[in-house]
């Protein structure tokens, strides 16, 4: 029988963000480059090497940048379901977005630096 995951692959130019909604339990890889992980209420900030994976364990949003080019991957590990759906919004929403946030890691970044 075949495996039916669902598999999203996406690319990260340096310092850009992506933000995935309800993508608890999935499964992300960096494939290669380096990624940075922060999700709403969480005091953690993950650093994702290229060959590393990372099971997010929280629901809510996740903001996920790259300190240079880098591939991810985002595996559902439950056959039939979808994998979370990446969103590349404009800085001035993930901004604000994030300054809502309980711990927010990156709400202290100039907005010139999100893009």
């Amino acid at each position: 029988m075949g495996d039916s995951r669902q598999v999203r692959h996406f690319t990260l130019d340096r310092r850009e963000l992506l933000l995935i909604e309800n993508a608890h339990d999935q499964q992300l890889s960096c494939e290669s480059g380096e990624l940075w992980i922060t999700q709403d209420g969480d005091r953690r900030d993950v650093i994702l090497p290229a060959g590393q994976s990372w099971r997010i364990d929280r629901h809510g949003p996740l903001v996920l940048s790259a300190f240079k080019p880098s591939v991810a991957t985002l595996v559902h590990p439950e056959p039939g379901r979808t994998a979370g759906v990446p969103r590349r919004e404009g800085a001035a929403a993930l901004l604000a977005r994030i300054r809502r946030w309980r711990f927010p890691a990156l709400a202290s970044f100039p907005s010139t630096l999100l893009r």
